[in-house]
């Protein structure tokens, strides 16, 4: 594929898979029976047929271990004040909770925030690269869809913008899916337990986030 071809492509693909995400979390979340098992099924079926049209392997993707070790270590840079800070504040606030610590709880996030990651980073920063070529204008344009993704939550939006924007960072230096799962869960953790959950809604975003 030339670069011309492949910047086409990067566009329709990106625009259909946020014209999808965007209308289930606004249009039609909830609206039928598995809903959800639809939104999964054909934004995975479409990300993964853009991988075969672009030829990009697992390990282009960020699937591997070869870079973990150097990933985490940048990782932890901007990771482990972030959460010392939200962790801070909910202990200040009195917000902390045992289940803070659960394993099975842990483990869920970091499943979802693989799926996320990927999402993001294996396949929204890797499309923004066919279009944006100045990496700090890419990276700033993945957290400004991330953040929008957490809409009209007013405490998500700027938070995953921040994260947004570290995690592209992060994954340009070093692309490895699993060291960002790994920071997605720590951070989402200290995040969940900062602030009282009536003000976040739960975390809800879209029109769930007025009935939270």
């Amino acid at each position: 594929m030339s670069a011309a071809g492949a910047r086409r492509a990067a566009a329709w693909e990106l625009s259909l898979f946020l014209a999808l995400v965007f209308s289930f979390i606004w249009l039609w979340a909830g609206a039928f029976p598995h809903s959800s098992l639809v939104i999964y099924v054909t934004g995975l079926g479409l990300t993964l047929a853009s991988h075969v049209i672009h030829r990009e392997t697992p390990e282009d993707l960020g699937l591997r271990f070869d870079n973990m070790l150097p990933a985490l270590k940048d990782a932890a840079v901007p990771t482990l004040p972030l959460v010392a800070l939200f962790t801070w504040i909910g202990y200040q606030q009195g917000y902390l909770r045992p289940d803070m610590l659960d394993p099975e709880r842990f483990l869920r996030l970091c499943a979802w925030g693989f799926l996320q990651q990927y999402l993001l980073q294996g396949f929204i920063h890797r499309r923004m690269a066919h279009l944006i070529e100045t990496p700090v204008r890419r990276e700033l344009a993945v957290a400004g869809i991330f953040a929008a993704l957490h809409l009209p939550n007013p405490v998500l939006v700027p938070v995953t913008f921040l994260a947004g924007y570290i995690f592209a960072v992060l994954y340009r230096r070093h692309p490895n899916l699993l060291v960002l799962a790994l920071c997605h869960a720590v951070g989402s953790t200290a995040v969940a337990f900062a602030f009282d959950p009536a003000s976040i809604h739960k975390m809800r975003v879209g029109p769930g986030y007025f009935r939270g």
